[in-house]
């Protein structure tokens, strides 16, 4: 369980921006000679697992000119286009089809699904594609190209599985699936599989070497489901992938980050006193108490300094005969200095683990937060009470 634990992380915490991170890592681990081979002036950079392209820029901060680069036009369908002019022109798709086959594509057209496409300002256009094989989209296979409406080249980045040949008929049903993802949920967690509900399976492909870059495993047809509680009592949503020719169990994980419990807001218990915070203590003493009060034959002395309040009830006593109404003592001695609590500096210390030693607790506020592995808030907006 451990190693699919640390899967987890891998997945999510990097596979999922690994092709923005190679945007901007990429120029650190271009290859010289494939730029020098090439002959075009661009940025590359290789995939380790593959051996094929991960990462393709231009070589300074303005785009690479398609004209210039031989990029032919191609509408979103794949269809050549006599010219950029046409009205059906895709940028995105025309950088796809001169340099699909440079990240492993044997067919962009029909290896690539367009998930989506933005406009962050001005002539920029961003896509996104999704991988696909014979239909079925490959988990963390995607590409992202960056260009211009003009289609003059940005950059490209993603991971893709290159070269795929395995059936994709299921000998597992999806509801055998959905069963097998259930049991595993519920040992795993420790309670009956009626706890919890699974989604409706859908065919995915799954290539750990996009993942681990070391693995030798070779890609795997998997039934993808999220099982969860039936009810709210645990942060539960967990990815469950089911060998479909097997039925085996091939990874699982939560997506749902976890953290430590929230330490207690002091001021919901009304006798701590706030850290660095003074104890205010009354300085008017009653001089007087109403007459029908029994005159008091021994009246205890109020301490000097004491830190209580100083109208205490003092409960009288006497040895016989009817009460006579006596003033109380009247208190002559200076009231204490209130006394300042040491306010205690806080400094977060981040753990450099994407895990829940990121969470700190500020002693001073009983705020929990979390901290970024780099020990950065930098675009860390998620303060809160409860979870990161």
């Amino acid at each position: 369980m451990s190693k699919d634990r640390r899967f987890a992380q891998v997945l999510f915490s990097i596979a999922t921006v690994f092709s923005m991170a190679l945007s901007l890592a990429g120029t650190d681990t271009v290859s010289a000679s494939s730029s020098q081979q090439s002959g075009d002036g661009l940025k590359r950079a290789l995939n380790p697992h593959t051996g094929k392209l991960g990462f393709l820029s231009s070589d300074n901060t303005q785009p690479a000119s398609a004209q210039t680069l031989g990029v032919a036009p191609y509408s979103a369908s794949n269809q050549l286009l006599p010219s950029r002019a046409s009205r059906s022109f895709d940028p995105a798709m025309s950088l796809v089809q001169h340099y699909g086959t440079e990240f492993g594509l044997q067919d962009p057209g029909r290896e690539l699904s367009l998930m989506r496409t933005d406009r962050p300002g001005g002539s920029r256009v961003v896509t996104r594609y999704q991988q696909v094989y014979k239909g079925i989209p490959i988990m963390a296979g995607e590409l992202i190209v960056n260009t211009d409406s003009s289609g003059d080249l940005y950059s490209m980045s993603g991971d893709l599985s290159p070269n795929l040949s395995l059936p994709t008929n299921p000998s597992i049903t999806a509801s055998a699936a959905q069963g097998s993802a259930l049991a595993a949920v519920a040992e795993y967690y420790q309670r009956p599989a009626t706890d919890f509900q699974a989604s409706t399976p859908a065919l995915w492909i799954y290539d750990e070497g996009i993942f681990q870059p070391d693995s030798k495993l070779p890609p795997q047809l998997v039934w993808r489901m999220n099982v969860t509680p039936l009810n709210t009592a645990g942060p539960i949503d967990e990815l469950v992938l089911i060998d479909a020719r097997t039925g085996t169990v091939t990874a699982h994980f939560n997506q749902v980050d976890t953290v430590l419990p929230m330490q207690r807001d002091l001021q919901d218990d009304p006798t701590d006193t706030p850290v660095g915070g003074a104890t205010e203590v009354p300085t008017e003493v009653p001089t007087e108490v109403p007459t029908d009060v029994p005159a008091a034959t021994e009246t205890p002395p109020l301490p000097t300094g004491s830190p209580y309040p100083t109208d205490t009830e003092i409960v009288p006593t006497h040895t016989g005969g009817s009460p006579t109404p006596s003033p109380r003592p009247t208190r002559t001695s200076a009231a204490p200095t209130p006394t300042l609590m040491p306010t205690t500096p806080y400094t977060a210390t981040p753990t450099g683990s994407l895990n829940r030693n990121n969470i700190e607790v500020n002693p001073a506020t009983a705020i929990t937060r979390y901290v970024s592995p780099t020990g950065s808030d930098a675009g860390n907006s998620c303060i809160s009470s409860s979870t990161p």
